[in-house]
């Protein structure tokens, strides 16, 4: 689960160095109304704390999930003794008299007297009188029907090799807590203590909304056209981020093109189909950017207008009254990206009752100059945790972010080379990357 905010104050400076977030109370925003870009990510992750109800989920439709509630072991684990090897369940001292076969399949308690054993297989119920399970390689049946160690084994080389009941949980002990991620062991293990199902938070489901008429899907663009370089990407981007794609849908830049479009979201919404909407474009004040007309005809309620950071400055945030949100991508694929990892994180994180990852600790290879009180995202190399800047990172520029571990963030009063600083890694680097 979140953890509660905490009402401990934090300068812009301190989350910068420490990757803390601040609650949206502990933060001011700067001139014009325009929010810091570390109070828009408590803006994105605070305005979800009522997200979208528990559902009660098949085991095989859990795995990435939160848990919603306690998992406890509704019989002792193992509920009987078991064999932890495929052999011999035997009683008493070699040589043993052999006395069947039990499989992992049966549920017989059959007894076993002293002086006797039976054959037994990995899982199988253990007779009652065992002494311990000798393994298959370790003794061999004779033709009289005995059974004996194989030759150089004495009697006191023999291991229990038996799994006890209860030797993993008792009946009603806490396997794992709500709130939990649910990773495949946490699903094995719950299938392990018998259950079928589990209640758990579910991905926000989130619906693209590409805007531009100068937009082209396939081969290289003509004069006055360009090649749309962010629908490719959304899917990816939010399935990386903890959403759940609710379909995409490309539209022209005319005035009624977007609210029809989120009109008809908005009247589906009783079925929860979609609980975030995503645009690109269209966030200025141009004759083509209708995003902020939309969003006041239909009733929503800006919680973000414009963020203090470079790329990105023109992202912004809304919420309906049912409950949709809307985050509004500039056009450029740079600031895109930036938004993305700004708003669209924070916000599908908490929805689902996860945790947006955390800034890693870095020292910058190079000096960075203030920017006019604004943060400043480059896409970043990290190695031996020095963050190198790479070039080609104008707004509309993607081939920095390409090759790039994670975006450098610089505050607003800059960085000197060597300086202790933050890197908010892509969701697809691995930990080995910014580690080496």
């Amino acid at each position: 689960m979140r953890p509660a905010a905490t009402p401990a104050r934090s300068s812009q400076s301190d989350v910068v160095r420490l990757g803390r977030e601040p609650t949206a109370a502990n933060l001011s925003t700067g001139s014009g109304g325009t929010a810091t870009w570390p109070l828009a990510r408590a803006i994105a992750r605070d305005a979800a704390q009522d997200g979208p109800p528990a559902c009660r989920l098949p085991l095989e439709q859990t795995c990435g999930l939160r848990l919603a509630e306690d998992v406890r072991a509704t019989q002792d684990m193992p509920a009987t003794d078991r064999s932890a090897m495929d052999g011999w369940a035997v009683s008493g001292p070699p040589p043993w008299r052999w006395a069947g076969d039990v499989s992992a399949a049966d549920p017989r308690l059959v007894s076993l007297s002293p002086g006797s054993a039976v054959r037994v297989a990995t899982g199988s119920i253990v007779p009652t009188g065992t002494d311990s399970v000798v393994r298959a390689e370790d003794a061999m049946a004779a033709v009289d029907g005995t059974v004996c160690l194989r030759d150089g084994l004495g009697s006191g080389q023999v291991g229990a090799h038996i799994r006890h009941c209860g030797e993993e949980a008792r009946t009603g002990e806490l396997l794992v807590p709500a709130g939990s991620a649910i990773t495949p062991p946490v699903l094995g293990l719950a299938a392990a203590a018998g259950r079928d199902d589990l209640l758990a938070f579910r991905r926000a489901r989130v619906h693209s909304l590409v805007m531009g008429d100068e937009l082209i899907t396939h081969g290289s663009p003509g004069r006055g056209r360009v090649r749309d370089a962010l629908g490719p990407q959304l899917p990816s981007w939010i399935r990386a981020l903890g959403g759940d794609e609710a379909g995409a849908t490309r539209l022209s830049d005319g005035p009624d093109d977007l609210p029809n479009a989120l009109h008809a979201i908005l009247c589906e919404r009783d079925s929860a189909a979609v609980d975030v909407v995503i645009t690109t474009g269209g966030t200025a004040h141009g004759p083509a950017d209708h995003v902020r007309r939309t969003v006041a005809d239909l009733g929503g309620h800006w919680l973000i207008e414009r963020v203090a950071v470079r790329p990105g400055h023109p992202m912004c945030l809304a919420r309906f009254d049912d409950g949709l949100f809307m985050v509004s991508l500039p056009g450029n694929p740079l600031a895109a990206c930036a938004a993305l990892l700004t708003l669209v994180e924070p916000l599908v994180t908490a929805l689902a009752h996860a945790e947006p990852r955390e800034a890693l600790p870095v020292a910058a290879a190079g000096d960075h100059p203030s920017s006019l009180g604004q943060h400043q995202l480059i896409p970043s190399t990290v190695r031996s945790g020095v963050a190198e800047a790479l070039p080609q990172r104008g707004s509309a520029m993607l081939r920095g972010l390409a090759h790039a571990d994670g975006m450098l963030i610089i505050p607003p009063e800059g960085l000197r080379a060597g300086a202790a600083a933050e890197l908010l890694p892509l969701p697809w680097a691995a930990e080995s990357t910014w580690r080496r």
